[in-house]
């Protein structure tokens, strides 16, 4: 998958997915902001939730 755009926490995206299990059920990602590396576990967990303070 190619990132939409590129900053200093895209670029850790691929170690942040390497760490997520097999079988894995569920996920967090805290201050996900937009939501980009959110959406990424989604298709190795059966949920993923993410939360961020801002409101943009």
């Amino acid at each position: 998958m190619t990132d939409p755009y590129w900053n200093h926490n895209v670029h850790h995206h691929r170690a942040v997915l390497a760490a997520v299990p097999d079988g894995c059920r569920t996920a967090l990602d805290a201050g996900c902001g937009d939501g980009l590396l959110t959406r990424k576990p989604a298709a190795r967990s059966v949920s993923v939730t993410g939360v961020d303070r801002s409101r943009k």
